[in-house]
């Protein structure tokens, strides 16, 4: 018994002891399936202990907790809402929320600000994309793929996001050297957002808000500028010709384009830069002539020709901003009765201002609020800063009457200080975790534009500048 015990357990090794014949024997062949063998590091596995049951390795239990974890409804209710990460932050009052819902409702009741949501559906790929470009064109900001494209059964997912929301945690992606190279992120969360799925049939049916808050106007230059810049600089024109040229064709239709008035914004900086990163590699490899449509209809309205390229869309076909005031569903659904309150033009991004709410109730402009009454207003916030949880109720009091009393809500705690642990955070895409440096063009070409304030975060020593503008 204490053998066959020892040997269950693997206690007993297998020895050579010597003394046997070689016999040759056939066997039948057997399919042994090949087990992957964890990496020695990886650590053992243990279950939740917040709830969720799943098994989870000791070294990543907290980022499980913050980011993944949802525990049962047997456990507490408010502990369950404070493991979950808070994806949205609001750009005043640096209130983090779990849900875009809440959020949204937050931005409505404090701010003044009512973002829309719409859904629309696209006969292919290439409507959906030239509306993003329209989007982009209206409402002033890029979309960037927040995460990957996911297949899912009923299509594959695309998820995009407002490219001045989150933060870039890298210092390469930051800092007034790299102003025009790269996008920055505000270090909270903008209201633009498109969720879609891509169908086998080939529509797309997306929801989506075009509608951005808390920061100013910011794009690239199109490619298709770049293209024209480096043509001149091949011939041997000076930079200070080539930005004659840009603003004689661009300027007067820089009040209502926004790549237009970018164009405008080129200096003898960029242009260096744009002869080092693009000219002297289309030296070798030729200036590319293929474009989309959006850039095509650029020139047209600014008349510029391309000698010997052929168009993209013919002269005769209609252009976007046409198209973005027809109905969107696809023609096969427009006699389904279940559908027609769904038909609708494409709808034109806003762009809302940061409002706070008064003691009187009155909402004012973010810059409106002077020093001293923001510092007010700091302190009185900091006194509601504090969890409340069943042990500590009983030292509360409620706000209902004074809401009653015609008074503004009390605020919500601040989880500003949420915001300085991006240094710990993983390298995803999150909307917030820390703060990037904003910088802006010159003032004399942006005089729409007004900054708040310049702060110093001492962790990162990233400065960030917030400036709102509105049509809202």
């Amino acid at each position: 018994m204490a053998a066959q015990q020892l040997e269950d357990i693997g206690a007993i090794e297998e020895v050579d002891v010597g003394g046997y014949e070689l016999v040759t024997a056939k066997h039948e062949p057997n399919t042994v399936g090949t087990v992957s063998r964890r990496h020695p590091t990886a650590g053992i596995r243990n279950r939740c202990p917040y709830g969720c049951n799943k098994m989870i390795a000791l070294r990543t239990i907290d980022y499980h907790r913050t980011n993944g974890c949802r525990p049962g409804q047997s456990k507490d209710e408010s502990f369950g809402d404070t493991s979950k990460k808070r994806y949205y932050c609001c750009g005043v009052c640096f209130m983090e929320f779990v849900t875009r819902t809440s959020f949204h409702e937050h931005l409505s009741i404090e701010h003044d600000v009512h973002p829309e949501i719409n859904e629309l559906v696209f006969d292919n790929i290439n409507e959906f994309k030239r509306f993003v470009r329209w989007l982009e064109l209206k409402g002033g900001a890029h979309f960037r793929h927040k995460s990957g494209s996911k297949r899912r059964q009923r299509g594959r997912g695309i998820f995009m996001a407002c490219n001045r929301s989150g933060f870039v945690n890298s210092s390469n992606a930051t800092g007034s050297d790299r102003d025009r190279v790269g996008p920055y992120r505000m270090g909270h969360t903008c209201t633009a957002y498109i969720h879609g799925t891509q169908h086998a049939d080939g529509r797309v049916s997306i929801e989506m808000c075009g509608d951005h808050y808390g920061h100013d106007v910011r794009m690239r230059l199109p490619p298709i500028i770049k293209s024209i810049i480096a043509q001149r600089q091949m011939e041997g024109e000076s930079n200070a010709d080539i930005i004659d040229y840009l603003r004689q064709h661009f300027l007067p239709f820089a009040a209502d384009n926004i790549y237009a008035r970018r164009a405008c914004l080129v200096d003898n900086e960029e242009l260096r830069t744009i002869n080092l990163t693009s000219t002297k590699k289309w030296e070798v490899e030729g200036i590319p002539t293929t474009c989309e449509i959006w850039e095509e209809e650029l020139l047209d309205l600014v008349g510029i020709v391309r000698e010997g390229v052929p168009r993209v869309r013919e002269l005769h076909e209609k252009t976007t901003e046409e198209i973005a005031l027809e109905q969107v569903l696809p023609h096969h659904f427009l006699s389904c009765v279940a559908v027609a309150h769904l038909l609708q033009n494409w709808p034109k991004p806003q762009v809302f201002t940061a409002k706070v709410r008064m003691k009187n109730g009155e909402f004012v402009p973010v810059e409106a609020v002077t020093d001293g009454e923001r510092g007010v207003r700091d302190e009185r916030y900091h006194e509601d800063s504090t969890c409340v949880s069943p042990d500590n109720a009983e030292g509360y009091d409620s706000t209902e009457a004074s809401f009653q009393n015609s008074g503004p809500p009390s605020k919500k705690p601040m989880l500003s200080d949420v915001l300085r642990h991006a240094e710990d955070s993983p390298e995803e895409y999150i909307d917030v975790d820390g703060v990037a440096d904003v910088t802006h063009f010159p003032l004399s070409l942006r005089e729409e534009i007004t900054f708040r304030k310049e702060r110093l975060c001492p962790k990162n020593k990233y400065y960030r500048n917030y400036s709102m503008k509105s049509t809202h």
